[in-house]
């Protein structure tokens, strides 16, 4: 009995703690390119990391097939990136998220802002709704890619060292992804309709 309650608490702590990391480095990355921490803005370092896991704004986006992948891929790649050093990737690279999607936010705010009801283009409309659809849908998926890759990577970590973990906790993760990636595919393709129409 005891055994069992003290790998139920770990599996809690481990599931618990494998958001940290990814949240709190998506929400770090919007406020510092915000307030401009450490000369944090459109180019540098994070610019290039975030990359490999945000979806451009649509007028970075060459071809409609370029929207349902980089819909889908961004997912499957949060989920790898977060497994690099036991979990501390999913931080880093979620904050380079952070610093690109504080861009598709300012857009948000200053068009919105200027919309007035007669005289808003249709194209203007679109592209708010895809960014919407990055910001509303893409980026939960992967802040949730996210958490499942550092869970996996603690796990791992648990079994190197020995400790007594559930296998199903380390498999979950996996079971999980194949729904992420079937939502990011729809999701990818509603924004390719919005996308065909700008």
């Amino acid at each position: 009995m005891t055994n069992f309650l003290v790998n139920f608490l770990r599996v809690r702590r481990l599931e618990s703690v494998s958001w940290l990391p990814v949240v709190s480095g998506w929400v770090l990355g919007v406020i510092a390119t915000r307030e401009r921490v450490l000369g944090i803005g459109d180019d540098g370092i994070f610019a290039e990391l975030s990359k490999a896991v945000s979806v451009p704004g649509p007028l970075d986006i060459g071809a409609w097939w370029e929207v349902i992948a980089y819909f889908t891929l961004t997912t499957l790649a949060v989920f790898a990136l977060s497994h690099l050093f036991f979990g501390i990737g999913g931080g880093v690279f979620m904050f380079a998220r952070g610093v690109h999607d504080n861009f598709l936010i300012v857009y948000l705010e200053t068009t919105i802002g200027a919309w007035s009801i007669s005289r808003t283009p249709m194209s203007e409309v679109l592209t708010v709704l895809f960014i919407l659809l990055i910001l509303g849908a893409n980026l939960p998926l992967c802040i949730w890619s996210g958490k499942l890759g550092v869970q996996r990577s603690l796990y791992t970590l648990h079994r190197l060292r020995k400790e007594p973990i559930k296998p199903e906790v380390g498999s979950k993760p996996f079971s999980y992804m194949l729904m992420i990636v079937a939502a990011s595919l729809v999701v990818g393709l509603i924004a390719t309709v919005v996308f065909s129409h700008l």
